[in-house]
């Protein structure tokens, strides 16, 4: 099936304080490599046990790394065609589809009102969240 493109956005994360990836990149390993050397202190000098200070260790770093893929790298595109409204999830080179909505089946477009919504008598959807995060 042949759509035509009328609008497509993306959008991705507000850069804030590092804008270059490779700087992101270089950041997350620097930090990464000063845990593991803080944790080794930590181990030696209060005489804990490896076990309990690397598996906190490594829970704070894969923490660190799900947020920033959530809160960084991930971006958005929007593409509106004559037939339907794409959300597309962007992460690096790869791209997933998160939602092809038909557009006779969009009823209200506009910012979030609970009482348009109820008048249409439509749902929010499980996935879907208000506001800024």
């Amino acid at each position: 099936m042949i759509y035509d493109v009328i609008a497509t956005e993306v959008a991705a994360p507000e850069k804030k304080h590092i804008r270059s990836e490779g700087a992101l990149y270089a950041l997350l390993v620097l930090g990464a490599l000063i845990v593991i050397g803080l944790g080794n202190r930590l181990t030696a000098a209060l005489d804990l046990p490896p076990v309990l200070v690397q598996g906190t260790l490594y829970v704070l770093l894969i923490g660190l790394g799900w947020w920033v893929m959530r809160f960084r790298l991930t971006s958005h595109r929007y593409t509106l065609t004559d037939r339907a409204f794409f959300v597309t999830r962007l992460m690096g080179r790869s791209e997933k589809l998160m939602a092809e909505i038909p557009l006779k089946a969009i009823e209200y477009a506009g910012p979030y009102d609970g009482a348009k919504l109820k008048e249409l008598g439509a749902s929010m959807g499980p996935n879907v969240r208000t506001g800024k995060i």
